[in-house]
């Protein structure tokens, strides 16, 4: 299911704030009471069988307006925003193998109306492929870029799955921020107790 298809419009299968600048919104404009997704899961949908909880975290995550892991950190700093698997090149070669605009020119995602052309677990399944004829060069070698994409990320994933490791600037960072996280600890625990501290006297 593509969640982001026609996000915006009235026919999107999630309706969230975000994304970009959004007015106020009515009651009941956004959340789990437009959701499609949410109706859907309700009737039922292919063999899927959700439990209560299971239900119950996507209706809160769609209420929360589908919020995304708050960590800046991430493992391809270099590549599109920082955190797909796929490099710059890589991603403006798919972009002409499959005539969809994947980058914004600057090396952001251009997306367009925020659809998810790839999938990264299913690469046979990406929306981009779809007008490609699969006994074709472009359809295989775009194919092929998608699962090295996949591949990628098992092997340094992102911080919303397990196994995620810091790239070097970023792990730099954490450890200063820790560092004077601590300081900071233990001025307030000295003061707390009446007493006075320098920075020469910390470590």
């Amino acid at each position: 299911v593509e969640l982001f298809r026609n996000w915006g419009e009235a026919n999107a299968r999630i309706h969230t704030v975000g994304l970009g600048p959004a007015a106020l919104q009515a009651p009941y404009a956004v959340g789990s009471h437009r959701s499609r997704l949410v109706a859907l899961l309700k009737r039922g949908h292919q063999q899927v069988k959700l439990s209560a909880e299971e239900m119950d975290r996507i209706i809160t995550w769609i209420d929360l307006g589908g919020p995304y892991y708050p960590d800046y950190a991430c493992a391809h700093p270099t590549n599109v925003a920082g955190r797909a698997p796929l490099t710059i090149p890589q991603t403006k070669h798919l972009g002409k193998l499959t005539g969809i605009r994947l980058l914004d020119g600057a090396g952001n995602p251009g997306y367009g109306t925020h659809r998810l052309w790839l999938s990264f677990d299913r690469p046979k399944l990406s929306p981009c492929l779809r007008k490609l004829a699969q006994q074709g060069d472009a359809y295989r070698e775009a194919l092929a870029i998608i699962a090295a994409g996949g591949e990628e990320l098992r092997a340094n994933p992102d911080a919303d799955l397990p196994g995620f490791t810091y790239c070097a600037e970023h792990q730099a960072r954490e450890d200063k921020y820790r560092q004077l996280r601590e300081r900071e600890l233990a001025r307030r625990k000295v003061l707390a107790e009446g007493g006075k501290t320098y920075d020469a006297a910390l470590p």
